[in-house]
């Protein structure tokens, strides 16, 4: 694959420059998507690029595998920020999916933190949501999901549903569990015990799914 975000653009060209360490999510939010269009801009250029590859991996015969999605690695784009590129096969004909997330570290913070927007299809639309390390890496010990396929694949799964402060989001992979935190949503801990149902569920469906997520789903 072709990479067009070049060390040039890397250095010099983000409308924020990125900090080592931040002070609070708000400056996490401003910083990303100050910088999400232009980083967005780049990101197609590499897509506009690797399409024949995309098209290629499309049209290939992979029945061994099944209906799945297909991640084409991450890309470094400096400041913790890194784009994702994917397709689904079989293909849908809508070509490969996209997206940016962004690594980083909070002031006296034992552990990082990665930002990237979630779609749940049933919803408040799209989410800027925080995800820590310790709930990656069990999504990745016990699902074998990446970060890449996270955002790509998953974040466009479930619903998300608050009690308070807390929050859960129930995917196709599992339920995050986390909470509010002024006007964002942090997600902490991951569980593959229950994951969303298959389907299309009526307003029925999802009023019983809220409450199984905080009765049952503890």
């Amino acid at each position: 694959m072709v990479y067009y975000f070049d060390n040039k653009s890397r250095k010099s060209s983000l409308p924020v420059p990125p900090k080592k360490e931040y002070g609070g999510l708000c400056e996490v939010a401003d910083e990303f998507k100050a910088n999400e269009n232009f980083l967005i801009d780049e990101l197609m250029k590499t897509v506009n690029v690797n399409m024949k590859e995309y098209r290629g991996y499309a049209k290939a015969d992979h029945s061994d595998i099944g209906p799945h999605f297909h991640s084409f690695g991450s890309i470094d784009m400096n400041g913790g920020y890194m784009g994702h590129i994917g397709i689904d096969w079989p293909s849908t004909g809508a070509g490969p999916s996209f997206c940016i997330t962004k690594y980083f570290q909070l002031k006296d913070a034992c552990n990082g933190m990665t930002a990237g927007y979630i779609f749940p299809e049933y919803g408040e639309g799209r989410i800027l949501a925080f995800f820590t390390d310790w709930l990656l890496e069990g999504l990745g010990d016990s699902t074998c999901t990446g970060k890449d396929l996270l955002f790509l694949d998953c974040a466009h799964t479930g619903v998300v549903s608050y009690c308070n402060d807390e929050a859960r989001w129930l995917f196709c992979k599992g339920i995050a569990y986390g909470h509010k935190l002024c006007k964002f949503t942090v997600f902490t801990e991951f569980s593959d015990r229950f994951s969303f149902p298959s389907g299309v569920l009526s307003e029925n469906d999802l009023d019983e799914l809220h409450e199984d997520i905080w009765n049952e789903m503890n």
